[in-house]
């Protein structure tokens, strides 16, 4: 099946670009904003399918012809992509006229050429100046996209100059129903609810997680283990023992944030569970917030998450990362 079959409810942003395509009146630049796996690349594919294809019904393509095909599987000529190299923090001034060299030349298969730059919040100013020139006088019949999770890293300039949409969030509910209903679906129950929950009401995200390895489950683990840790201190895990979390399970700097932000999802739900704001949680299961809360206080749940900021805001400053670790570590023990 074509990737963009994939491309579920954002509604709004399907009847805005069915109306456009059927006015003639598409704008030539687009920020996609949400979290990773929330289908911005799923949506700049059922764009421009949708703008190439000629058979397409009530504002959706037919997923069939060569260029719907070509355009579903990555490799059509007149789309360019370009993403931050795994090697690099940001995405620096020459890639991004290296992305655009072509602008000027003519499509060689759609009426129209498209560019999408995945993770534009990882542009420099340099780089955002450099794409500012494109945006402001682009060629006819030629569309760019921005993609980005946090719109507030782009310029004004820039963020002036495109349509904004934002990517449905969905409840979830409707996460664990659409994963049911994919065909040939089969996962353990357990999984199923992980996947689920940590998905942040991202199907993407909640399909990454149940067919694939990620560091996620091991950030979800690891977090466990350290609530747990704090829950039974001095009582069956020691202060070695808690330490030893921290020295041998966060293996890269990626893992290490990824924890920090799944024990601020933690700490979170036992905020918010002692004002009882609702009968439910985000990272922790409600049967078990009676036992976790008896272990760690309000007061201490704020003390953990202003630790784990500092922690954060370490790394992203390149701070060693065992330091950083074990100073974090000590941190969450003493808070409670």
């Amino acid at each position: 099946m074509n990737q963009t079959s994939y491309f579920y409810g954002n509604s709004a942003g399907k009847e805005f670009f069915g109306a456009a395509i059927r006015n003639g009146k598409v704008p030539h630049a687009y920020l996609l904003e949400g979290a990773k796996g929330s289908g911005k690349k799923t949506f700049v594919r059922y764009i421009c399918s949708l703008l190439a294809c000629s058979e397409s019904m009530e504002n959706r393509p037919c997923e069939h012809c060569d260029n719907c095909r070509a355009i579903g599987r990555g490799t059509c000529p007149d789309i360019a992509y370009l993403n931050r190299r795994e090697d690099k923090k940001t995405i620096g001034v020459e890639e991004v006229r290296d992305l655009f060299s072509t602008v000027s030349l003519s499509p060689s298969v759609l009426d129209f050429k498209a560019y999408v730059i995945d993770g534009a919040d990882d542009l420099t100013v340099s780089s955002q100046n450099a794409l500012l020139k494109v945006i402001e006088e682009p060629p006819q019949n030629t569309y760019i996209f921005l993609l980005c999770e946090n719109a507030d890293h782009l310029i004004p300039t820039v963020l002036s100059r495109v349509q904004k949409f934002s990517m449905e969030v969905f409840e979830a509910g409707e996460v664990e129903r659409f994963l049911r209903e994919i065909p040939d679906f089969s996962a353990d129950e357990d999984i199923l609810s992980f996947a689920v929950r940590n998905s942040l009401g991202s199907i993407g995200k909640a399909i990454m997680l149940l067919t694939e390895k990620t560091l996620d489950r091991d950030a979800v683990s690891i977090a466990h283990a350290v609530l747990d840790g704090q829950i039974r201190k001095n009582g069956e895990v020691s202060y070695h023992d808690f330490l030893q979390i921290f020295a041998t399970k966060m293996t890269g700097r990626d893992l290490f944030v990824k924890v920090c932000e799944c024990l601020q999802r933690g700490y979170g739900d036992v905020l918010a569970y002692s004002v009882r704001e609702s009968d439910r949680v985000e990272f922790l299961e409600w049967e078990d917030m009676p036992r976790i809360s008896s272990g760690i206080a309000a007061s201490s749940a704020i003390t953990c998450i202003e630790a784990i900021a500092k922690a954060v805001s370490e790394q992203s400053a390149n701070t060693n990362l065992s330091l950083s670790a074990l100073a974090l570590a000590i941190a969450l023990w003493n808070a409670v």
